[in-house]
């Protein structure tokens, strides 16, 4: 008579348990990448969001930005309040804006390579 075949349910999680955190550890790690590589790195919030303008007021609430959503491709005016996904604008600055994110504060500058209004190089 056949032995009884184990049920995967009943194999020794233990073991597995042990194996998958021995080869995750593998896997996340590239072990022919130069030392000092950032392997895996945690996105940075807002890095999908380019400011291209900034206009600032006297009256902070009359201040405005615009951003551009590398996700999306969609461009957005945005003043104090207003949003784009879970970024909400805290405050419009010269050459950045600062955004309220899950609590924390993210700020986002103009970059010179997306800077349409007063780039001198594209001429």
């Amino acid at each position: 008579m056949p032995a009884a075949r184990q049920h995967p349910s009943h194999t020794n999680s233990f073991a597995d348990s042990i194996d998958r955190d021995f080869y995750q550890t593998i896997i996340r790690n590239n072990l022919f990448a130069p030392l000092g590589t950032v392997l895996n790195a945690e996105p940075e919030p807002g890095a999908h969001l380019s400011l291209l303008g900034t206009f600032v007021s006297e009256d902070p609430s009359a201040s405005s930005v615009l951003v551009k959503n590398a996700l999306t491709g969609r461009h957005h005016l945005l003043s104090v309040g207003e949003g784009v996904g879970d970024f909400h604008v805290l405050a419009v600055e010269p050459k950045q804006v600062r955004f309220y994110h899950h609590g924390t504060e993210v700020k986002v500058h103009l970059s010179e390579s997306e800077n349409l209004f007063l780039n001198t190089n594209r001429r």
